[in-house]
């Protein structure tokens, strides 16, 4: 096992019993039940280059966020997964919590239900998170300045444990009985080695990986024991990419299969093609639970709107793909590994990666608007109606 300080047999212990704890199946598909087909975005105002941009105190663009959101909610889009980042928490308690409470009332103003993420690993730009204001993008680079929460450093120093299990609780019971908040994210890609920079795409140290673990059941258990009224859950996300020479199983790695057996409902991430996507979902199934999407969309290597929104809203599986409006994330560009391997893409004339929408509104391509409001407005009248769709789930 990975974890970097427990013995092996206490940690099983504890595994366990933090698997019993889990909503009953009865329980979670009554929660589908209630929110219906959820279709969505991860969502970073095209005005922040990170989420630390997006909650910083000088750089909280709340007017923004309000216009972005009326858009989305125009689109059809009805639900909505962010990350926090725990240095801001760390720094001021109270006044991070207000501006979490805006942007909750601006969610709620537009009809848009909202997934908060606890922790996450993606530090692409390769550097430990500090809260001062943020610098502008690297030009040409995907998510050049992504910062990680609480930062691979810290992942890394348990000693700081202590003071991570009072942010988790501290926002937990804050909002753990509130209707605008769906389910609890605990932990965004744990392990996620990945640099993006001028020279490429590269790894940090792998050493992160035992840590990382160890944060994703600890995080677990604090958040369990608040009893919050949204499930948990932590999507898993080692699945084979176009560069990768070895062939990978569909989330086999430790971290995936110990975040999918502590979830409530079960969450993936899946940038692939559409006979790729089914193929994830017919295995997921098995798990007999409510099926999430936290990240996919990457047109230049066949993840599109136009041929999966369809097979989600179909098989009931909640679907959040990666990015709203295009900004200063420059998450329209590819992954630097994609531009070598496409070697013909064009940054003025190729198709943007992720994104839907310019920060004017004008839509990447007016089918893909058209797909989402058709498929969520068909989910609505089945949803009121009370029409039954097969689940996707496991009867037996």
């Amino acid at each position: 096992m990975l974890l970097a300080s427990n013995e092996s047999s206490i940690a099983r212990d504890e595994l366990d019993r933090l698997k019993s704890l889990r909503w009953t199946s009865v329980a979670v598909h009554k929660w589908q039940e209630q929110h219906g087909w959820l279709c969505g975005f991860n969502f970073l105002p095209s005005t922040a280059v990170n989420f630390i941009d997006m909650w910083h105190p000088a750089t909280f663009d709340l007017k923004t966020i309000k216009r972005e959101l009326g858009l989305a909610a125009e689109i059809g889009y009805n639900a909505l997964r962010t990350n926090l980042q725990f240095l801001l928490w760390d720094d001021d308690p109270a006044g991070y919590q207000r501006r979490i409470d805006a942007f909750l009332d601006a969610a709620d103003n537009s009809g848009i239900k909202v997934i908060f993420c606890l922790f996450d690993d993606c530090g692409f730009s390769g550097g430990p998170p500090d809260i001062s204001v943020q610098p502008d993008p690297i030009p040409g680079i995907h998510n050049s300045r992504a910062m990680a929460s609480p930062g691979r450093e810290i992942v890394m120093d348990t000693a700081m444990y202590p003071r991570l299990k009072d942010y988790v609780q501290a926002i937990v019971r804050a909002y753990q009985n509130d209707s605008r908040v769906i389910c609890w994210d605990i932990y965004n890609e744990p392990g996620n080695l990945m640099i993006f920079d001028e020279g490429g795409q590269s790894e940090t140290s792998d050493a992160l990986e035992p840590f990382s673990l160890e944060l994703l059941i600890a995080s677990f258990k604090w958040a369990r024991a608040c009893a919050p009224s949204q499930p948990l859950t932590t999507a898993a996300w080692h699945i084979k990419m176009p560069w990768d020479k070895a062939e990978v199983g569909i989330f086999e790695h430790e971290i995936d299969q110990i975040a999918i057996a502590l979830s409530d409902v079960v969450s993936y991430h899946a940038y692939c093609s559409a006979d790729i996507m089914a193929n994830v979902i017919e295995h997921l199934k098995s798990h007999g639970r409510p099926l999430l999407c936290t990240e996919w969309l990457a047109r230049n290597i066949g993840s599109t709107i136009v041929e999966q929104l369809p097979i989600f809203e179909r098989e009931r599986v909640g679907a959040f793909q990666w990015g709203l409006v295009r900004g200063r994330t420059q998450t329209h560009v590819p992954w630097p590994a994609i531009v070598t391997l496409l070697g013909d893409y064009d940054p003025q004339t190729s198709d943007w990666f992720h994104d839907v929408i310019d920060s004017n509104g004008k839509p990447f391509d007016l089918e893909e608007i058209t797909v989402v409001k058709r498929l969520t407005d068909l989910a609505a009248r089945e949803s009121v109606s009370g029409a039954k769709r097969p689940a996707s789930r496991s009867e037996g």
